[in-house]
């Protein structure tokens, strides 16, 4: 099966057993969208997001990718060049890979499907425009 785009069910998000960036209301804005395959058991799923040209400095997400159960975070920060006319770039900035210590030895095959999710992730407006290119800041 391949990677859904799709809204996160609310009983799935009672089982999310890590910290996601609530606001004052209570509301989780980061939880509404996830990337998945059931199949192999894994998820993507943003957990805060912050900065942007109108706070003057790079935005930068979080995420917590999972899989079969354990979770790998990380940090990346998007940047847009080109247009919808001749294509859009979209290069994302892997930091602060922290990969769990069982997981260590099967670090480039995380490296790789990190990859594979965020080339399926539903990016904004229309995901084939995007040529998307991830890099990692070992």
């Amino acid at each position: 099966m391949a990677f859904l785009n799709e809204i996160i069910p609310e009983e799935q998000k009672d089982k999310f057993t890590f910290p996601v960036e609530t606001n004052r209301d209570g509301s989780k804005p980061t939880l509404y969208k996830w990337t998945v395959d059931f199949e192999r058991n894994i998820f993507l799923v943003m957990t805060k997001h912050g900065g942007g040209a109108h706070q003057g400095v790079p935005r930068t997400e979080w995420y917590v990718l999972s899989w079969n159960g354990e979770v790998i975070n990380f940090q990346c920060e998007p940047e847009y060049s080109g247009d919808f006319s001749t294509g859009q770039n979209l290069l994302l900035k892997i930091k602060q890979l922290t990969i769990p210590l069982d997981l260590q030895i099967r670090k480039e095959e995380i490296i790789q499907l990190i990859k594979d999710i965020l080339d399926a992730k539903s990016w904004p407006y229309k995901r084939s425009a995007y040529i998307v290119t991830v890099e990692f800041d070992q």
